[in-house]
């Protein structure tokens, strides 16, 4: 009996998708073709690819991020971790790596950190800084909405105004008050 025939399957080729390429010289001093995203991708997309926060890499930490425990190392990570990305979004730039990378940078020159301080050190400070600054800024607010509502009262106090006056007078009065009011 002679074997049956070898068939082959026909190929399915998909449609090429074509990005546009941006040439990068890597430190070996090749050239090889990137595409901008996998030069500066979106922190989101990085961190599901990874498994981890960017911050990991940034700092070289050798353990995989899920495997640090609840110490006061990784809250220290994730309360740097969250600080960036707050600030990239209040910022309004676009969340790369990039722009990840610069406010660390910016951070680690603020606060007069050099390359002779340990990982660990760096971390520990930069989320010292952080705490604080966020401690601050909530006793400020609080200390701003005392001060707003003081004179909101000061303002409404004996007025006769109709309900539905009351908010834009009172938010007019104020706004002329401390010197914020742009109206004609």
């Amino acid at each position: 009996m002679k074997p049956a025939p070898v068939v082959k399957k026909p190929e399915i080729i998909e449609p090429e998708v074509r990005e546009k390429k941006k040439e990068v010289v890597d430190t070996s001093g090749s050239s090889q073709p990137y595409t901008e995203a996998d030069i500066n991708p979106p922190i989101d997309i990085y961190e599901k690819e990874e498994g981890s926060p960017y911050i990991v890499k940034y700092f070289g930490l050798k353990m995989p991020y899920y495997d640090i425990d609840e110490s006061q190392f990784r809250k220290n990570l994730d309360v740097i971790d969250e600080f960036v990305k707050e600030e990239i979004k209040l910022s309004g730039r676009k969340p790369t790596i990039k722009e990840y990378q610069r406010i660390l940078d910016m951070m680690k020159n603020k606060l007069d950190i050099n390359g002779e301080v340990k990982e660990e050190n760096i971390i520990e400070r930069m989320a010292g800084f952080i705490r604080a600054f966020k401690r601050i800024k909530q006793l400020k607010e609080k200390k701003q909405r005392k001060e707003i509502l003081k004179s909101l009262f000061k303002l409404a106090k004996g007025k006769d105004f109709e309900t539905k006056e009351l908010a834009l007078l009172l938010e007019e009065s104020y706004l002329k008050e401390v010197g914020l009011w742009e109206g004609a």
